[in-house]
């Protein structure tokens, strides 16, 4: 890459000496690759889900060699570029009143060591409607309620979850609301392997329940409050009323019918919520849906090359698929923000939700 620089002098003014303009700077200092080269390694890996070793092959077959240490590098100092704008996105979605979240396992190379560790992978989601585009990733290096518990400590507002000891501790904070998900919750009854007549009646409630929240949220936010308390609340009392039957029927023995009936009774101000709120939403869907991207590339990376692996891929992949909710090509976006990044005073500007071309 040449980058051609005018010179200006001042005339008559010998001692004013020459006069450059500042050069911007670069995502990495002094790196030889330029932009749209190191657009194509972050977007390969973290939208297509190509290892750097096959990256690494891909160049060669056009005659570019480029060592697998020297692509890992540029990952990592890149990803360091791009942890402000990052820190910039989780903040605009922990500060909204409603978000969605949740974690996946991850594999990552213990520094100094080469034992292989398993860390996790959280998701935040947030933004307007019923499948809020926002996403912002964070990875910790064992899954310790702490990490939760520290990063939603100013939340304020209702969370969607599955149930896991963290968040059963923030619905006890004030301010906080814990909606527990249906999808989750039908999942165990679906896997109940000879399922009795209350369990499929169970099963058909909420997929009508299911069936009524598609409907809720082609309505305004009035409208989807009083269908829900006209139709949904009968349901979901039903599910219960059936859940109770079998509790003292004396049938439930110890397996999956009743962890599944448990899981749902015990929990049943956690489950009820959506009933009197209309921006909250029955399932947690939405973050699961925004881990699929971490799971399919899980199974091609293997695992994070040390911690900071992990902290440098949870920023790109949030800018990307924050891009790829939002219909923004990821490759146009990486490209404009990585020339822009270490030059902006104003990093909302780079967001991709007020990304502009």
């Amino acid at each position: 890459m040449e980058i051609h620089i005018k010179k200006y002098a001042v005339p008559n003014k010998a001692k004013v000496g020459i006069i450059t303009p500042q050069l911007p700077e670069e995502a990495i200092k002094g790196c030889r690759a330029h932009v749209s080269l190191l657009t194509h390694i972050l977007v390969s890996k973290f939208a297509d889900h190509l290892p750097l070793y096959r990256i690494e092959e891909q160049f060669k077959r056009t005659g570019l060699n480029i060592s697998r240490q020297t692509l890992s590098s540029w990952v990592l100092k890149l990803g360091d570029a791009l942890l402000p704008l990052g820190d910039v996105l989780r903040d605009q979605i922990l500060t909204q009143n409603r978000i969605f979240t949740d974690d996946s396992p991850i594999k990552f190379q213990r520094k100094g060591k080469k034992k292989i560790q398993e860390g996790r992978i959280w998701t935040y989601c947030g933004g307007d409607g019923p499948d809020p585009p926002l996403v912002w990733f964070e990875f910790t290096k064992d899954r310790s309620h702490s990490h939760t518990i520290e990063r939603m400590k100013d939340f304020k507002g209702v969370f969607h979850a599955d149930a896991f000891g963290a968040y059963e501790k923030l619905d006890e904070q004030d301010g906080i609301l814990w909606q527990a998900c249906w999808a989750h919750a039908r999942r165990k009854f679906n896997d109940v392997l000879k399922p009795n007549e209350l369990c499929k009646s169970i099963l058909l409630m909420m997929d009508e329940l299911f069936r009524l929240e598609k409907e809720a949220w082609e309505l305004n936010a009035a409208q989807r409050l009083k269908l829900r308390q006209d139709k949904s609340k009968k349901l979901v009392d039903a599910i219960y009323d059936a859940c109770e039957q079998l509790i003292w029927s004396g049938e439930l023995v110890k397996g999956k019918l009743d962890t599944a009936v448990h899981y749902l009774f015990k929990r049943r101000e956690q489950f009820s919520r959506f009933l009197e709120h209309s921006e909250i939403r029955v399932d947690n869907n939405v973050s699961e849906r925004s881990i699929r991207p971490l799971t399919i590339g899980r199974k091609n990376w293997l695992f994070f090359g040390s911690d900071k692996g992990g902290q440098a891929a949870a920023t790109v992949l949030s800018l990307i698929q924050t891009c790829r909710n939002l219909g923004i090509n990821p490759s146009e976006y990486m490209e404009d923000v990585l020339m822009r990044i270490k030059n902006t005073d104003d990093l909302e500007d780079l967001l991709p939700q007020n990304w502009k071309k």
